[in-house]
C-alpha cells in the first residue's frame, strides 16, 4: 500500500471489513435475496423494500454501465438485490461502530455504494437519522478540462442531480478505456446488453450543532 492509502493506520484508527461475506455474495448471484439467512435479511432490513421501481432501474442502469454493457439481463434483478444487500451491510457496519461508542466512522467504498439517493446513506437515514453525514465523490477529470467544465464533468458522470455532498476532482491517471481494453474478454463471457467505477467515501459522525454541504466545486 502507498502512503496515501495507509492514513487510517497512521492515525491509529481501527479498520474493520464492512462488506457482506463473499460466500453470501456468491449465493446471491445464483439465487438472489432468498439465498440469504432469514436472520441476516431481518438485520439488514431487506424484508422491507427501501427502493421503488425507478430507483432499482437507476441501479440497473449503473450496473450495465459499470459492466460496459455486458451485464447479463437475466441476472440484473439479482445484481440489483446484491447491490442493495451490500449497501445495507455497509450501512449496518457504520451504525454498529457508532453504537459501540465510536465518535465517528468512515466508509471507503466503490462506485454506486454511497449515493445519497440510492445507497448506504439511505440505510443510515433509517437506522441513525440523527447522525451528521457527508458523502464525498472523487471524480477523475480528463486532460484539457478546466474549471469552466466542472458542471459538465459532473453531469457526464452523475447526471443533473449530483447525489453527493462534496465532489473532489482528481486528474485521470489512466487514459485507457477499460471497456475497450477488455472488449474481447467481455464479448466472450456475455453478449452485449459504460465507464469503470470511481471510488467514493461516506463519512458519518455523531450529531453536532452545524452541518455544511456543498454540491459544487472547481477542477483545482
Amino acid at each position: 500500500m502507498n502512503r496515501s492509502s495507509t492514513w487510517p493506520l497512521r492515525a491509529g484508527l481501527p479498520i474493520v471489513a464492512g462488506d457482506l461475506d463473499p460466500a453470501w455474495v456468491r449465493a446471491m448471484r445464483r439465487d438472489g435475496l432468498r439465498a440469504l439467512d432469514g436472520a441476516l435479511i431481518e438485520r439488514l432490513g431487506l424484508n422491507e423494500p427501501l427502493l421503488g421501481p425507478a430507483a432499482r432501474a437507476a441501479i440497473a442502469a449503473e450496473i450495465r454501465r459499470d459492466h460496459c454493457g455486458h451485464a447479463p439481463e437475466a441476472m440484473l434483478d439479482r445484481l440489483v438485490d446484491m447491490q442493495r444487500a451490500r449497501d445495507a451491510q455497509l450501512g449496518r457496519a457504520l451504525v454498529d461502530a457508532l453504537t459501540a461508542g465510536s465518535d465517528g466512522a468512515v466508509l471507503i467504498a466503490g462506485a454506486g455504494h454511497v449515493r445519497r439517493d440510492l445507497a448506504v446513506p439511505l440505510d443510515l437515514g433509517r437506522w441513525a437519522p440523527a447522525v451528521t453525514l457527508a458523502s464525498v465523490a472523487f471524480t477523475e477529470v480528463p486532460p484539457g478540462r478546466t474549471d469552466a467544465d466542472a458542471g459538465a464533468v459532473l453531469a457526464e458522470e452523475f447526471g443533473e442531480d449530483i447525489p453527493f455532498d462534496y465532489v473532489w476532482f482528481t486528474p485521470r491517471v489512466d487514459l485507457t478505456d477499460p471497456c475497450e481494453q477488455f472488449r474481447s474478454q467481455l464479448e466472450r463471457m456475455h453478449p452485449r446488453s459504460g465507464a469503470h467505477p470511481v471510488g467514493r467515501c461516506v463519512i458519518a459522525r455523531q450529531p453536532t450543532d452545524t452541518t455544511a454541504r456543498n454540491r459544487s466545486g472547481s477542477l483545482r
